[in-house]
């Protein structure tokens, strides 16, 4: 059956003109490509922007090429978006003028707003009434802006590199962090994870991390939605939207600081955010399967996980490998998560049993011993064996990465295994650092499965995605108990 059409609720802000601008405007241009506005102009014209693009410029009368107006009042009427690389001092006459010409919205960079007392504060209220009085939607300030990859349209004044636009489906980025998107963006494409955009929305004097989340939710390339928040503004409407994701199956992952009395005082002295009980917030998110998640791996390995598998089934974790020592690293580990490890049932233990040699014992953990050296096959049979337990609703993998010979027999006998996975199940390549051999990359990449290089990231994801998919359980069966009885 087909998700319903997404109509976003009432207060959320409309993005496809900022996110898909027909037309951009460059305030305060500059020649100096190491300026903000040079930034930006070198990354439109890298990405090969397709639209029109005015600049505005009081010292220049062209810049590469392109002609420069000396005044906003001079630009067409109607430009989608405007981006206001600008000293703060110039900001609110820009917005009036803005306003003036039609201006849909303007991206803002400049900091000294409410991350900075009291004087900051006051400032960013002037400069909300402004834009409201205005009409002109405002992105920031304090903010990097943002980079729609699938469209290839960087508003942000970080250099960026040339790349194709994406294509396939892959995790949407918001963060009320400008370093941090720009992190999560980096970490993402490093591991060959696909990212559709990446936004930062800075103080949120118009455009917050909701109107974002509502954006992606209704984007049909973008299958993840990752967060990193410092407070949720609007949290009636977080947690609407959290419900509408769900339906719509986005795995939604979190990262909010401030179980710490100093790290809720460094989000006000950052972003002039007030945090707010930080438990009562995280049980209401959970209630609506938000993965709420406590560190920036985990934000990473679980959106990485669920853009494979954003249907986890419920069940616990099988962790396989030809280790007895990491077998029981895994074992203690897992205890002190609380990962469900579950016995198997007794038709996977018969089946197992077949398929080992007489000294390996059919368990979870399950520890193969040396067989897989002599038939690395057999390794693939039996984790797809594991996985049809009824009991298992994931599966980790950690092997060495071996030499050149042992690696050929892994990308061709184990990664094809895994991806035949309908169920969550990870690759970890024990080893730390040392090297993978290029063909064997390019297999993982071209299967994705997710790659990890720590059995602890792995298993400290998996925790994520079990409870997740508990979660989507929880709440399906709430919604049936909820539902109205129809008449005959």
């Amino acid at each position: 059956m087909s998700k319903p059409v997404f109509t976003p609720p009432a207060g959320v802000l409309p993005m496809d003109r900022i996110v898909r601008p027909r037309s951009i405007a460059i305030v305060g241009a500059s020649a100096d490509p190491r300026s903000f506005g040079g930034f930006v102009q070198g990354n439109l014209d890298r990405f090969g922007y397709a639209g029109a693009l005015h600049l505005v410029s009081r010292s220049s009368d062209e810049i590469q090429g392109r002609p420069c107006v000396k005044t906003i009042d001079a630009l067409p009427e109607g430009i989608d978006l405007a981006v206001l690389a600008i000293p703060q001092a110039g900001v609110l006459d820009a917005v009036k003028a803005l306003a003036a010409r039609r201006c849909h919205a303007a991206v803002l960079f400049a900091s000294g707003y409410a991350e900075a007392g009291e004087e900051g504060q006051a400032r960013q209220q002037a400069l909300a009434d402004a834009a409201r009085a205005a009409g002109v939607l405002l992105v920031g300030p304090n903010c990097m802006g943002f980079t729609n990859l699938a469209a290839g349209v960087p508003v942000t004044f970080e250099p960026l590199a040339a790349r194709p636009h994406e294509q396939r489906p892959g995790v949407g980025v918001v963060a009320q962090s400008g370093f941090m998107a720009a992190n999560l963006r980096d970490a993402f494409l490093g591991r060959g994870v696909a990212v559709t955009s990446v936004f930062s929305t800075g103080n949120e004097v118009s455009v917050s991390v909701e109107d974002v989340l509502a954006h992606y939710i209704g984007d049909a390339q973008t299958r993840v939605i990752t967060v990193y928040a410092e407070q949720i503004r609007r949290p009636a409407l977080f947690l609407q939207l959290a419900a509408h994701a769900r339906a719509a199956g986005k795995p939604l992952v979190l990262l909010m600081p401030g179980r710490s009395a100093r790290a809720r005082e460094a989000a006000q002295s950052h972003t002039g955010a007030l945090a707010g009980d930080h438990a009562t917030a995280t049980a209401l998110l959970k209630s609506e399967a938000v993965v709420v998640v406590e560190s920036l791996d985990e934000l990473l390995d679980t959106s990485a996980i669920l853009l494979r598998y954003p249907q986890p089934p419920a069940g616990g974790t099988a962790f396989m490998t030809g280790s007895g020592a990491m077998k029981n690293i895994a074992l203690d580990f897992a205890d002190d998560l609380g990962l469900a490890l579950p016995e198997l049932t007794a038709p996977t233990v018969d089946k197992l049993t077949a398929l080992l040699p007489a000294y390996a014992v059919a368990e979870n953990p399950l520890d193969y011993t040396t067989i897989g050296v002599r038939q690395p096959g057999l390794i693939g049979e039996l984790l797809l064996t594991l996985l049809d337990d009824e009991r298992i609703g994931n599966l980790v993998l950690a092997i060495p990465v071996g030499p050149e010979m042992a690696q050929r027999d892994k990308a061709e006998h184990i990664v094809p295994a895994i991806a035949r996975a309908t169920k969550p199940a990870v690759l970890v390549l024990t080893g730390d650092g040392s090297a993978v051999e290029p063909f064997f990359t390019e297999a993982i990449v071209a299967s994705g499965v997710p790659l990890f290089r720590s059995a602890d990231r792995a298993l400290r994801a998996m925790r994520r995605v079990a409870a997740y998919g508990e979660a989507l359980q929880r709440c399906a069966r709430a919604t049936r108990e909820l539902a109205p009885t129809l008449p005959l």
